[in-house]
């Protein structure tokens, strides 16, 4: 079936075809966060990513079955501030939940707008360097672009502190 996209809290009615005689019937699995697991159109509302997979069955027991990936994109968690100062307790800036948004985008500029950090996608979160030097303690600004569950571009703005 066709992938969906849903914002954490979100739901989305899981959209099946079936063709037949009159007599089918349905089962969705696994049966979490539906409203209804045995009827062809249920909506879940799902809290992590899932795939369901519908099995209609004919009345002579002739089944057929499909699946459905419901990504869900997590609500960003953004820390106001970060030390790296190597005592493994908030030693990089990291956005939770960042990774649902694999397209993201996200930069950081000290107080005079210079760009410190660029990452496509956050595979690494920021370690308070610099091409390879320590910065200095100060408040920094961000910016995270993404596309949202509609595929519309987003761009928070904010800033944080830098502790050492």
């Amino acid at each position: 079936g066709n992938n969906k996209v849903i914002l954490e809290g979100g739901q989305v009615q899981l959209n099946a075809i079936a063709s037949g005689n009159s007599n089918l019937s349905f089962l969705w699995l696994p049966n979490i966060a539906l409203n209804n697991n045995l009827i062809l159109q249920p909506t879940a509302a799902p809290v992590d990513n899932i795939t369901y997979t519908i099995t209609a069955t004919q009345s002579n027991n002739c089944s057929s079955s499909d699946s459905i990936n419901v990504q869900v994109l997590k609500s960003l968690i953004i820390p106001n501030a970060f030390s790296p100062n190597h005592d493994r307790i908030n030693d990089t800036w990291q956005i939770t939940y960042l990774n649902s948004y694999p397209d993201c985008v996200v930069e950081i500029f000290n107080r005079y707008g210079q760009l410190v950090f660029h990452s496509n996608g956050y595979s690494t979160p920021w370690d308070g360097t610099y091409n390879g030097r320590l910065v200095m303690s100060d408040d920094y600004w961000f910016t995270v672009s993404y596309e949202d569950e509609n595929h519309i571009k987003r761009e928070f703005k904010a800033h944080f502190a830098m502790k050492r």
